[in-house]
């Protein structure tokens, strides 16, 4: 598989990787390696001994996935949210079960079909940085922050990083005294 993101540590010291086997119109891998056929999508692999061992979980196929780069966060009631690279932005799915299972949502976050980030912060807000282009066509441009105070069901605020198009990958990380650090490429 393809791991492009950092993994996420559930509050129990699980650790969750975001890995996709991609499609077999991407790089054909049931013809390539037909063991894995049974994970084309976007997988997380789980490591119970800080990553000692790890171990296929479970994944989500999201319907017009592209490239994958899910990025996956723990929500209070224990449930996980994974945002999914797709053709029209981005996509949505949800386990209720630890990570065996996922069920796509209806929802779609419009965005040019690129990376975001997605994180808890120290505060228990969720961070997210997408593009936002509100209107004309869907380009790398205006990379923005945003917060979640309710576990991703909405997102407020919008921090501009980057007006420019061509801007892309964003990733980002906290520090213990709170600071938060946030790359991107361009």
């Amino acid at each position: 598989g393809v791991m492009m993101n950092k993994p996420t540590v559930t509050r129990d010291g699980v650790w969750l990787f975001p890995c996709a086997v991609w499609s077999p119109e991407q790089i054909k891998p049931s013809q390539e390696h037909p063991e894995l056929a049974h994970e084309v999508g976007s997988n997380l692999y789980v490591s119970l001994d800080e990553g000692r061992t790890i171990a296929f979980l479970g994944g989500a196929n999201v319907p017009d996935r592209a490239c994958d780069e899910h990025m996956v966060v723990e929500r209070a009631d224990g449930s996980l949210l994974m945002f999914v690279r797709t053709h029209y932005g981005i996509g949505e799915a949800v386990s209720v079960d630890g990570g065996r299972t996922f069920t796509a949502t209806a929802r779609r976050i419009p965005g040019p079909g690129s990376r975001f980030f997605l994180r808890r912060l120290a505060s228990g807000r969720l961070l997210f940085i997408n593009h936002v282009n509100p209107e004309g066509p869907q380009k790398r441009a205006n990379l923005t922050v945003m917060l979640s105070e309710d576990d991703g069901k909405t997102f407020i605020g919008g921090l501009m990083l980057d007006a420019r198009d061509s801007v892309s990958y964003p990733d980002g990380t906290q520090d213990e005294t709170g600071r938060i650090d946030i790359t991107y490429d361009f």
